[in-house]
């Protein structure tokens, strides 16, 4: 996984529940968004 990609399974973040290897059910949901930063001065 890049720094950059979030990936969560549910609610949680893979990062505090094992990475990529996070088991997984049937029924979850999987989210994959894209880090976002940025504002105005």
């Amino acid at each position: 996984m890049r720094p950059h990609v979030n990936l969560f399974v549910g609610n949680e973040s893979i990062r505090y529940t094992g990475g990529l290897s996070t088991p997984l059910t049937g029924d979850c949901e999987i989210s994959i968004l894209p880090a976002v930063s940025g504002g105005a001065p």
